[in-house]
């Protein structure tokens, strides 16, 4: 088991160097060899992830954020950007939930508040509570411009 992890960390490494050097092919091999040795570790998934973005493969780079956010549920940026790759690929339900979970998990952080209410505000499936809760999200981001301290 040791052995693996410390592959894995040889691949993550690997893999930052070749994306360093602009071989983002290679990168992308490392980041997946990385995650298939330790899943746990969350730096070559979200790597892994990203990759999967430039890729246009939204579905698959969504699982990735998801499971960073499962293994680590304090991690709000995770579920933000799980919400930006389902929105990506046309999933406007589960990127609002996702949306709603980084919220959840920080709910001062102005990126996420506009994100959640720009996902309320144009999903056809939204309720009229979640089109609700995107106008008054934009207005606590629109009373907050300039005053950031306002969000907390």
């Amino acid at each position: 088991m040791e052995k693996e992890a410390g592959q894995a960390g040889a691949q993550y490494r690997l893999g930052v160097l070749r994306e360093q050097a602009g071989d983002e092919q290679v990168a992308f091999e490392h980041y997946r060899a990385a995650v298939a040795g330790d899943p746990s570790q969350a730096g070559p998934r979200y790597l892994l992830a990203h990759a999967l973005m430039r890729r246009e493969q939204y579905a698959a780079a969504a699982g990735h954020y998801a499971r960073i956010a499962e293994d680590d549920p304090v991690n709000a940026t995770a579920r933000y950007r799980e919400g930006l790759a389902h929105l990506a690929g046309g999933r406007c339900v589960a990127a609002m939930a996702a949306f709603a979970g980084a919220v959840r998990g920080q709910p001062n952080e102005g990126a996420f508040l506009q994100a959640r209410a720009r996902s309320f505000a144009t999903c056809p499936q939204a309720s009229a509570a979640q089109r609700a809760q995107a106008l008054d999200d934009a207005g606590r981001l629109v009373a907050a411009r300039g005053n950031p301290a306002h969000l907390e």
